[in-house]
């Protein structure tokens, strides 16, 4: 029996689409599955194709590990910041706080350790994605190192945020190598797509 020809994607318009037997196919550019002459309710081939490859468990990117430790390092680097800046400025803690937040300043420090709290969570959920096998979430690891560096230096008013720093420059680290790790894939299958 010959194969059925393929249609363009009801969904994208592309003419790149794979055809079934039951008349429903699959688009290989947006990977949605569409329907032929098969009654609504039952199961198509192209979404047993499309079932399939879902089922695929990701590999899992190492690296995202990377951008968890650095959020949790930005969760201690916010008392840090102030137990650093307090030995540096030889004052008890309470007295150094006291007196960073009732300086112009204050409004940066308190600024800096909000976003502390966000980059930090930030980076938690783009690493833990990461590493779980999505690494097309190492963007967002990236930004969340960037965000979490600068808001340390702002909350700790320069050294005192270096703990909270080191936190944000792991997550960078793992999202610039989770990044290079999504486009070797991202590579690799544009060339078995092509060979193919």
């Amino acid at each position: 029996m010959a194969d059925p020809a393929a249609r363009p994607c009801p969904s994208c318009g592309s003419p790149d689409t794979q055809a079934f037997p039951d008349g429903s196919g699959r688009c290989r550019a947006c990977g949605r599955a569409f329907r032929g002459a098969t009654p609504v309710g039952a199961m198509i081939q192209g979404e047993q194709v499309e079932a399939k490859r879902a089922a695929v468990v990701q590999e899992r990117v190492r690296f995202g590990i990377l951008g968890v430790v650095g959020g949790v390092v930005a969760f201690a680097g916010i008392p840090a910041a102030f137990v650093i800046g307090a030995a540096f400025s030889r004052a008890s803690t309470g007295d150094y706080v006291a007196r960073v937040i009732n300086t112009p300043a204050g409004a940066a420090v308190c600024g800096g350790v909000s976003f502390l709290v966000i980059g930090g969570l930030y980076a938690i959920w783009a690493g833990y994605l990461v590493w779980r096998g999505v690494p097309e979430r190492a963007l967002h690891l990236i930004g969340a190192g960037i965000l979490t560096t600068v808001a340390s230096l702002l909350a700790g008013q320069g050294l005192a945020g270096i703990v909270g720093a080191i936190g944000g420059i792991l997550a960078l680290v793992g999202g610039v190598l989770a990044w290079r790790v999504a486009r070797a894939k991202a590579a690799e299958s544009a060339l078995t797509a092509t060979g193919s």
